[in-house]
């Protein structure tokens, strides 16, 4: 087998879906679906968590694995801490509202036809000192030391509020088509979203500010927990728009604004910006897809700099 990366590992297993093991003389690596693992090969009772919470850029973070490797002392895990859904559910407002929980007890017909996982309205990343991880009790539980998010899901994601009750689900793209095409069954679905919910669009750049700042809150005062949060890389990576005239606000500039809006709660709620828009400006996006997709290149140094804050916050060696 050819060497690989940790990320590219990492990367691997999302499509095999099995863990990977990687023994050295230094460290035992365990590298799953959404989760890594490494452990020093001298024993420690040290342990020490992250977990991840975000959209497509957040793994990008598992590109710190070979510099943690080489320097971990007892057990140091990094999880991507999903929903059990493969639908949207990172968004500020979604996050927010699962804090006191949904007084709501038809919860389960959205969970049923939406095919919602078990910890899609589940406040867990506010309650939970500790965390494990899921599917994989045998490593048991790790302290959580730092809480990992981006603004990715805030930036390009709608959500769609029940009329009568409140709540926010992301049913993704899907649902946004027509019936032509669905099955009888996607079909009930599609008119019961239409005629139960109503589309919110966007959160705006305000409402963002807010809830992030309640978020941080929370997640420092119940948990004593460090933040991080990864920023947004401002242009479009291939674009050659040169006039704007007859085009819709380029998002671009959303970015931009929602930039400046974590910068400013950075000075306010005193917490850590992964600086995306700086990294990948510095090593170049000529062959990146998008704004949120990275290259296997282009992780090394996000890695480096997620490493680097670790290290700054003492959570690893």
């Amino acid at each position: 087998m050819k060497a690989r990366t940790p990320f590219l590992r990492w990367a691997n297993s999302v499509i095999e879906r099995r863990p990977e093991r990687l023994r050295t003389d230094r460290f035992v690596q365990h590298v799953g679906r959404d989760f890594a693992v490494v452990e020093s090969v001298e024993p420690s009772d040290q342990r020490a968590g992250v977990v991840l919470r975000g959209g497509c850029d957040i793994p990008s973070t598992f590109a710190a694995l070979p510099l943690m490797a080489e320097q971990v002392k007892g057990t140091f895990a990094i999880a991507r801490q999903g929903t059990g859904s493969g639908l949207g559910s990172h968004r500020t407002d979604q996050m927010l509202q699962t804090i006191d929980g949904i007084k709501y007890t038809g919860l389960d017909e959205a969970t049923e036809r939406l095919n919602l996982g078990e910890h899609y309205f589940s406040p867990r990343v506010f309650v939970e000192a500790d965390f494990q991880i899921d599917g994989y009790p045998k490593f048991g539980s790790f302290p959580k030391s730092v809480v990992a998010l981006s603004i990715g899901s805030d930036l390009v994601r709608s959500v769609y509020r029940h009329r009568s009750h409140g709540y926010l689900v992301d049913p993704g793209g899907f649902w946004l088509d027509s019936l032509q095409g669905m099955n009888q069954l996607e079909a009930e679905t599609l008119r019961w979203l239409k005629t139960d919910f109503e589309n919110l669009g966007r959160i705006d750049v305000t409402d963002f500010h807010r809830n992030l700042g309640e978020i941080i809150t929370l997640l420092r005062d119940r948990l004593g927990v460090h933040v991080i949060v990864y920023n947004a890389l401002v242009f479009d990576p291939g674009s050659q728009h040169h006039n704007y005239q007859l085009m819709k606000p380029a998002h671009s500039l959303r970015r931009r604004e929602f930039n400046v809006a974590l910068s400013d709660l950075s000075q306010t709620h005193d917490f850590h910006i992964l600086d995306i828009d700086n990294i990948l400006k510095k090593g170049g996006v000529r062959e990146q897809v998008d704004f949120v997709h990275f290259t296997a290149e282009q992780t090394a140094p996000i890695g480096a700099e997620f490493y680097r804050i670790l290290r700054a916050l003492e959570v690893v060696a």
